[in-house]
């Protein structure tokens, strides 16, 4: 029986007052070190009781979120890889970026930031950039509902996420996705865009979430199938996580996603168009 998204919600907040969800986790270490930081509102540099950031300049957020790179100029593709980091998966994919001089943007979970704090660091030193996809990943309801959660629980969510990526080492993310990519709920879009964030979707979903728990050449086809395509400006959705998840599939049609689009003549960036890679 499909649990109403009102009724998980009511759950959720049971949760909180029990104590058996915390959506603000005891992170000492975190707000020790986040309390380094300057807080700057990132896209006006007015100082705020905001966020902890490090000296980064994000782009001014649109109104809506992005399912593709803006513009028209070019052929550009923003690989994005979701829900990690996982110490198996993520040193995977950021040695084959590192072979191929290229870097991407991962939307971290903040519970596994939080458990792996020196892969958010590998991340950023290999040059690529860190997301905020959300502390627990939560999915209420059939079909996902992270968008229609109180105001103060998403709120608690992504700035606990973001407190622990500052914490690992990297700076205040400037992109957020969301579980599931529920993009649609106003109150949701109107906390990121107060945080500073641009909310980014995707053009291509492989679905290399639901691969096979085991290497399947088959689906690894799969993935490369539908992680490319004919859009010019193309954010490509792939997970290199939770760490409880096995990823070999996408980690081993990595290669040729890039094969194609360096084929055809496409530079890679991030979400918003700026180039990345140039390692």
């Amino acid at each position: 029986m499909t649990r109403s998204v009102a009724s998980l919600t009511s759950l959720v907040l049971a949760g909180l007052l029990l104590g058996t969800i915390t959506t603000a986790p005891a992170l000492a270490s975190a707000d020790s070190t986040a309390a380094r930081y300057t807080t700057t509102h990132l896209t006006t540099g007015r100082p705020t009781t905001g966020r902890p950031t490090t000296s980064v300049t994000c782009p001014a957020p649109p109104a809506a979120p992005l399912h593709r790179i803006p513009g028209r100029s070019g052929r550009k593709v923003a690989l994005t890889f979701d829900d990690g980091p996982s110490p198996t998966s993520t040193r995977q994919i950021l040695a084959i970026l590192a072979r191929n001089h290229l870097a991407a943007t991962f939307f971290v979970t903040g519970a596994e930031a939080t458990a792996h704090p020196d892969l958010v660091r590998a991340i950023v030193a290999e040059g690529s950039l860190v997301g905020n996809h959300t502390y627990h990943h939560y999915q209420p309801g059939a079909g996902g509902a992270f968008d229609r959660l109180p105001r103060s629980v998403i709120r608690s969510e992504v700035d606990s996420t973001t407190r622990a990526i500052v914490a690992a080492g990297a700076p205040a993310p400037c992109f957020f996705r969301a579980p599931g990519g529920r993009d649609s709920g106003v109150t949701m879009r109107a906390v990121i865009r107060s945080e500073g964030m641009t909310m980014i979707n995707w053009t291509y979903d492989p679905r290399d979430w639901a691969a096979p728990h085991k290497a399947s050449p088959s689906y690894q086809r799969h993935i490369v199938a539908y992680a490319t395509g004919t859009s010019s400006h193309a954010i490509v959705l792939d997970h290199d996580g939770p760490d409880r998840a096995y990823r070999g599939n996408t980690v081993a049609a990595l290669q040729s996603i890039i094969n194609y689009y360096r084929q055809h003549g496409y530079t890679f960036t991030d979400p918003v168009g700026r180039p990345l890679g140039s390692r």
